[in-house]
């Protein structure tokens, strides 16, 4: 039996917001449980992780696209220096 992979790294858009935010929340509770607490984790979500929308219009935000889902999100901002990895 086969397995169909298919993978499309693309810049984000407006439209893929919620998508994005949805992988960053997952990502960020999945890679976060064995250095923090439940609280600490869910604290972050509210103030620390998030969408900057701005990246996305300034085409810094990419997305890996599997089949109409997101897989991952690269965030590259070199006039900040900010390189980010969110992945499921």
């Amino acid at each position: 039996m086969a397995i169909r992979f298919s993978i499309f790294i693309r810049k984000a858009n407006l439209d893929d917001r919620e998508a994005i935010e949805r992988l960053i929340i997952e990502s960020a509770r999945n890679l976060s449980r064995e250095d923090y607490s439940e609280q600490q984790i869910e604290a972050a979500i509210l103030t620390v992780f998030g969408v900057d929308t701005d990246l996305i219009l300034d085409g810094t935000y990419f997305v890996a696209d599997s089949f109409g889902k997101l897989i991952s999100i690269w965030i590259f901002a070199i006039r900040n220096y900010i390189s980010r990895t969110y992945n499921l």
